[in-house]
């Protein structure tokens, strides 16, 4: 630390001032220890507006009535300090709520902020935020936002906003959210991070990615290594509306390696997906998802060039709800990127994938015990590529699901080198269908299917069938199957067999068609 007091000379007179204290590297340090009654929001700006590069909060608990704003290079900090907004009805906090504001190139760090449930300096509604991030180039890192319960407003308190339009690369991390969620872009924000946060009982969402403007895409974002628990809405919305003219874009954001846990009993149930991503070439990697209880796990924009890579989606409860895996939207403007799911795990869905009018390359897939089925398209959409995926079947359907279909594709299907089994219980109703093949061209390759153990009576699997479809100019080759494993050939005029199918449970229909 250098000396507090200086010596200058002004015209022959020496004067003693005051000097601000540095510490090594030559920053300047302010420590504010709390009032114990009065507001300390007043020291701590003064600190900040006088130049100090770090103000410390020594204290355990500071009580502010204005918004303090963090500016160039500066960095507000503590050692576990806890701040509080004044119970003021005239609300002084500036954007209706906002805690702490901060510009470019400043940090945030170790501070506890508490939104008591009734304060009436926030109003929450959609634009509340504890904290802005206003300017490009700052971090807030392990800071806590905790927003008590009790509030009934339509929209809850947002801990942190990403604000404005071309603010770029602000990093959130090591930090922890009770009670609130964080935009990591409102406007067209760029190049956020969000890292090895954890968020509790957000009662929306909690994280948000809005691009709200038409001049900037919003793009290059990074959801990383979170840890969202009970959400209330969704666990990570990513969301744009392109189909608008002009569009609001948001555009390859990376939410990778994130852990969404809730629950169909206990709590009161999201109202959405764990995660939606419907802006262009988003990647959705090495998540996962355990007992999520509603509508779909991961849900994505058809048309739009997303990848869907090694995911859990995982339900021990056994999926009560009967939530689907994968959901791709079908597409809403004119471009049709292909989507990607692959390498994936899904244990118990309802349907592994469920695909609205878009081409799929569904490949390396792991899926476990699938309530109704594997691949679903409502619609035919271009060419489904089915490839290289291991599928096991433990359990009968449940009695409310009409059929088991595992794969339901009414447009052209290329489907190889898959292997799917089924134990002896799984068939212990009646026959279950591997897949419905309703379009021309269709290509079967190399497929197997095995029924492992000894299958109740009457029952089986119809492996290949059309659901009263006439598909033209079928291939199917170098399948292999055991057990009760049949074909039923009866609809396929023209259908193709360049090499031999072992069909262990026999052919219904013609054996020999046309080559």
């Amino acid at each position: 630390m250098s000396k507090l007091l200086s010596r200058r000379r002004f015209g022959g007179l020496a004067v003693t001032a005051l000097a601000m204290p540095t510490d090594a590297a030559g920053e300047r340090m302010v420590k504010i220890p709390a009032s114990g009654g009065d507001f300390d929001d007043v020291a701590i700006q003064r600190a900040l507006d006088r130049g100090a590069t770090t103000v410390l909060l020594t204290s355990t608990a500071y009580r502010i009535s204005t918004t303090i704003v963090v500016r160039a290079g500066q960095t507000l900090a503590a050692k576990g300090a806890t701040i509080s907004a004044a119970q003021s009805p005239t609300g002084q906090l500036r954007d209706i709520g906002t805690h702490v504001a901060m510009t470019d190139f400043c940090v945030l760090r170790d501070v506890h902020i508490v939104v008591e449930a009734g304060d009436a300096s926030f109003v929450a509604n959609r634009t509340s935020s504890v904290i802005r991030m206003e300017g490009s180039g700052s971090r807030i890192e392990r800071t806590k936002v905790t927003v008590r319960p009790g509030r009934t407003a339509t929209y809850s308190p947002v801990a942190i906003t990403v604000w404005g339009v071309g603010v770029v690369d602000n990093v959130i991390q090591d930090c922890h959210f009770t009670g609130c969620g964080l935009y990591y872009s409102f406007g067209s924000a760029q190049r956020t991070i969000v890292r090895r946060c954890v968020f509790l009982r957000a009662p929306q969402n909690a994280l948000t990615g809005l691009c709200t403007v038409t001049s900037l895409a919003a793009e290059g974002h990074v959801i990383d290594g979170n840890t969202i628990l009970y959400p209330g809405r969704m666990g990570i919305e990513d969301f744009s509306r392109i189909q608008d003219v002009p569009a609001k874009v948001i555009r390859g954001s990376h939410i990778v390696n994130n852990r969404i846990v809730s629950e169909a009993t206990g709590r009161p149930m999201p109202e959405y997906f764990a995660i939606s991503a419907v802006g262009l070439d988003s990647v959705i990697e090495g998540n996962c998802i355990e007992n999520w209880p509603t509508a779909f796990c991961i849900e994505v924009g058809g048309g739009r060039g997303a990848l869907i890579r090694r995911n859990q989606c995982l339900w021990t409860d056994g999926n009560p709800n009967r939530v689907v895996a994968v959901q791709v939207q079908e597409p809403e403007y004119s471009g049709r990127q292909l989507v990607h799911v692959t390498a994936n795990r899904f244990v118990r869905p309802f349907k592994a994938l469920q695909s609205r009018g878009q081409a799929v390359l569904f490949s390396d897939n792991v899926v476990t015990d699938p309530i109704r089925s594997i691949v679903d398209y409502d619609r035919p959409a271009g060419t489904a590529m089915i490839y290289d995926n291991i599928v096991t079947v433990d359990s009968s359907r449940p009695p409310d699901v009409a059929d088991r279909i595992l794969f339901f594709v009414p447009g052209r299907t290329d489907m190889r080198r898959n292997r799917i089994t089924y134990r002896a219980n799984a068939l212990a109703l009646t026959h279950d269908y591997g897949i419905f093949a309703g379009g021309d061209g269709s290509i079967f390759d190399g497929n197997s299917f095995t029924v492992d153990g000894r299958a109740v009576p009457g029952t089986g699997v119809i492996a290949l069938s059309t659901n009263g479809m006439r598909p033209t100019g079928v291939r199917v080759s170098g399948t292999r199957s055991k057990g009760p494993v049949r074909a039923d050939y009866s609809n396929m005029p023209g259908l193709q067999e360049p090499v031999a199918n072992q069909w262990s449970g026999g052919v219904i229909g013609k054996a020999r068609l046309g080559r």
